[in-house]
């Protein structure tokens, strides 16, 4: 048996498909489901690259990288992505965080943005039935997903490290 597909690229997959299904007068079933999976596979990459950060390599596919891995939430990863985001960084993240980094990078500031963005979309696309979402707004976001995690690797391994550790401690230490 070959090595399984990582969960966050099951969920690019699905949302490529269906966006790609009924192309001319697509389902809002489809757009909206597209949508809020493209966020979903960038929360579920962090978890997995949490969990590989504190448990080691082997973490996302064993019981204790997912129990880390379980221990992300939303919130914490947004409201870290927002601060990242800001111009204020790293002078706005909280005290234990601010001596770890000397500055943030414009490309890790596009990062955070991006999180910020498909995540206000993953809200739109599952709670707000009022509006219409557009086929071409769940293409965006599919192509920031993919960029993102195509992207990470490349990002500055401080920046990488103190977000990963950030999103996991966020509650604890946001307020110091």
């Amino acid at each position: 048996m070959g090595v399984p597909v990582p969960y966050h690229e099951q969920l690019l997959v699905q949302a490529a498909k269906l966006l790609a299904e009924d192309p001319k007068r697509p389902y809002q079933a489809n757009v909206r489901r597209a949508a809020s999976a493209s966020y979903d596979a960038v929360f579920h990459f962090f978890a997995d690259e949490l969990a590989k950060q504190v448990v080691g390599a082997s973490a996302a596919t064993d019981s204790l990288g997912f129990a880390v891995g379980r221990a992300l939430e939303h919130g914490s990863l947004r409201a870290a992505a927002e601060r990242f985001s800001s111009q204020g960084a790293p002078a706005n993240l909280p005290l234990p965080f601010r001596s770890c980094l000397t500055r943030v990078s414009p490309e890790f500031r596009a990062l955070a943005s991006d999180i910020v963005s498909l995540q206000d979309l993953r809200h739109r696309a599952d709670y707000d039935r009022a509006i219409h979402l557009q086929k071409r707004e769940a293409n965006v976001a599919l192509s920031r997903a993919e960029s993102l995690v195509q992207d990470w690797p490349r990002l500055d391994t401080d920046e990488r490290r103190t977000f990963l550790v950030a999103i996991l401690l966020w509650k604890s230490l946001a307020g110091r």
